[in-house]
């Protein structure tokens, strides 16, 4: 269930002052949101004008923000002033010095999370505010995702889903911050490092119908034969983890009695699939039971 706030005007900044809000024009300063809870990892969605956000915050400042804008424009506060437009990503660490301006309305996802959450799996953690091209396949996906958790149509999951839901969105939001981080260069690294990059990737878009070997080397800023020799190694294709994946996912839609009111290709579809007869094909393969079995 969400959690509805409002803050408006001066009394409202008062409220907010503790997370380093303040606006140029009191009077004319609003903020409403809805925040969903996923363990440890909450999602808000925004409405707001007229504001200022600093750093370092008194509360939270172990934690990793990721703010999605949907509507309007920022300006992060960095050695210049950098735009950020409609559709762009910002990613921020709340415990470092940082200042961004919203000067007019502005509406904005912001997926918010302990950066523990993330130890092991980033070389480093980030020591400022981070810009991300909101065209990256990984900046997409997590976008999509946090919004499809945050609609109005989605029911209330269990524990153990509100929990999975929560590990998904931080690991999806840290393998946007790796691939924005300098030194990385594919061609000289490990094929271990090559299959984990990889994997995320396809982990985070596998329902793309779209997604390929080819666009996962792209994404995984190595060569195509470089990121297939890597999965050769280990005695796989980049497809044969792709089709893996979207089986995996059409079981689950197939085994819960939640979505029995989709048809099969509906099914096939939202697992990646560009049509049932793909799918079936893919259970074959995999050794499966015929989709329909499965009801």
């Amino acid at each position: 269930m969400a959690i509805e706030s409002t803050y408006l005007g001066a009394t409202g900044l008062d409220e907010l002052s503790v997370y380093g809000v303040s606006s140029p024009v009191p009077k004319a300063f609003s903020w409403r949101s809805l925040r969903w809870e996923f363990g440890d990892v909450s999602v808000m969605r925004v409405n707001a004008r007229l504001f200022d956000v600093e750093g370092p915050a008194h509360i939270g400042a172990e934690d990793l923000g990721c703010f999605f804008l949907e509507g309007g424009h920022a300006i992060v506060h960095d050695e210049s002033r950098i735009p950020v437009g409609p559709r762009g990503c910002l990613i921020m660490p709340f415990g470092q010095e940082f200042r961004i301006s919203v000067p007019a309305e502005a509406t904005f996802l912001l997926v918010r999370f302990p950066l523990s959450l993330l130890d092991g799996m980033l070389p480093e953690k980030p020591h400022k505010p981070v810009t991300v091209d909101a065209q990256k396949i990984l900046a997409r996906a997590s976008h999509s995702f946090a919004r499809e958790v945050t609609s109005g149509g989605m029911r209330s999951g269990t524990a153990v889903e509100t929990y999975a839901i929560g590990q998904l969105l931080a690991e999806m939001i840290g393998g946007v911050l790796l691939d924005t981080q300098a030194g990385f260069d594919g061609e000289s690294i490990g094929d271990g490092s090559i299959r984990d990059r990889a994997r995320a990737i396809i982990a985070q878009s596998y329902s793309d119908p779209m997604l390929s070997s080819r666009i996962v080397a792209v994404e995984s800023q190595v060569s195509l034969r470089r990121l297939q020799a890597a999965f050769t190694s280990h005695g796989k294709t980049v497809s044969d983890v792709i089709r893996a994946h979207r089986v995996e996912a059409a079981e689950a839609l197939l085994g819960s009695h939640r979505y029995n009111i989709l048809s099969l290709e509906d099914v096939a579809q939202r697992a990646g699939f560009r049509s049932g007869v793909n799918m079936r094909r893919a259970f074959k393969q995999l050794g499966k039971r015929s989709p329909s079995e499965y009801r």
